[in-house]
């Protein structure tokens, strides 16, 4: 047990490093005030905003290949979500939440400039970045969640009372300009009327 915990905490410094030498090859992050709150983000490119969000233990940082390849052809955004790296570690708020995760990004995105965006979220930001969807669908101009916790969502659209209420899997139209959901495989696809690359 003590060799698998071992070798545990090593794969788990050995990508932190890994992380690290990645960051460290790039320039440093700029930082916006938002919500009261310091956002560390990068961007490159030009285009349209593709912006990257990360999940619950990463930065910035773990979209840098993502964010040096869609460069080429958009202008790509990854930023650090409230308390973590290297954003101010402060005390967690009690009604901290993906929704304030939300409320940040689209602060970020009106400052920026950057409405509509592309927005790609994995894991945990899949969870904030569908709550910026479903609150600020003019900011999202499509979005694609990797991996999202949102198993209640799930267990609602797989209902059979519900089935009446899915949408086509084509982000081709949208009813009454409203978002809707889109579920394959490990990926949600929220359309709204802004779906187009």
């Amino acid at each position: 047990m003590k060799k698998l915990m071992r070798c545990f905490w090593l794969l788990a410094s050995l990508s932190f490093v890994l992380m690290s030498a990645r960051a460290a090859a790039q320039s440093p992050p700029k930082v916006a005030l938002v919500n009261g709150v310091e956002l560390h983000y990068i961007e490159k490119g030009s285009g349209a905003p593709v912006i990257f969000v990360h999940g619950g233990l990463e930065d910035y940082r773990a979209w840098a290949d993502q964010v040096e390849a869609f460069s080429k052809r958009y202008h790509a955004v990854a930023y650090s979500r409230r308390y973590n790296f290297p954003n101010a570690r402060t005390a967690l708020a009690d009604d901290y939440s993906a929704s304030a995760d939300a409320q940040d990004l689209a602060a970020l995105i009106k400052q920026l400039g950057l409405a509509p965006a592309h927005v790609v979220g994995y894991s945990y930001g899949a969870y904030a970045a569908l709550f910026l969807a479903l609150g600020h669908p003019e900011l999202v101009r499509s979005l694609v969640l990797s991996e999202p916790p949102v198993l209640r969502l799930l267990a609602f659209w797989s209902s059979p009372r519900n089935v009446a209420t899915r949408r086509s899997p084509s982000c081709a139209s949208t009813e009454g300009g409203r978002p809707h959901l889109t579920l394959a495989g490990s990926f949600t696809a929220l359309c709204t009327s802004n779906s187009t690359l």
